[in-house]
């Protein structure tokens, strides 16, 4: 650091987590100050800081990663609102529909996507969660990565 900067400079080294500071964060009226106590108590690594130093992005994730659903036939995940009249999630159209039934049906119609396996088929395709469809992308350059949801085995067949 002194050869990059030509300067003196004053290190601190924290060895252990003991160094972090814990202060008390609460007001008058017994309130705690969840931010604060975040900032208060951050422990920054010696990788993390020389990350920043040199200007590297911290939380990027490239190239993005998409989960696929994973299930038996009529078994998909429905999402709904716990005041929503059942009748009405079941007869919405395009409930019965999921990103693995429509995988399946982009094969159907679509040559080209028979020779892609499912975890292979972000690359090439989107998903439009609002259709509820699969759509071939357009810009080449731009690739998904599709990852399977793990099935753990007691949670039974899938």
């Amino acid at each position: 650091m002194l050869c990059t900067f030509n300067c003196h400079i004053n290190v601190e080294a924290c060895g252990s987590i003991k160094s972090v500071r814990e202060g008390d964060n609460a007001d008058g009226n017994d309130n705690v100050d969840e931010i604060k106590q975040f900032r208060d108590a951050r422990w920054v690594t010696p990788l993390e800081a020389m990350w920043r130093i040199y200007g590297f992005d911290l939380n990027q994730n490239h190239p993005p990663v998409k989960q696929l659903q994973l299930h038996l036939p009529d078994m998909h995940m429905v999402s709904f609102h716990q005041r929503s009249n059942i009748q009405n999630i079941v007869n919405r159209p395009g409930v019965e529909e999921s990103m693995f039934t429509a995988y399946f049906a982009q094969n159907r119609v679509d040559e080209f996507a028979r020779g892609i396996l499912y975890h292979d088929f972000p690359e090439f395709y989107t998903w439009h969660p609002n259709g509820k469809f699969w759509k071939q992308r357009v810009y080449e350059g731009r690739k998904q990565v599709g990852r399977i949801i793990s099935a753990h085995p007691a949670e039974g067949e899938r």
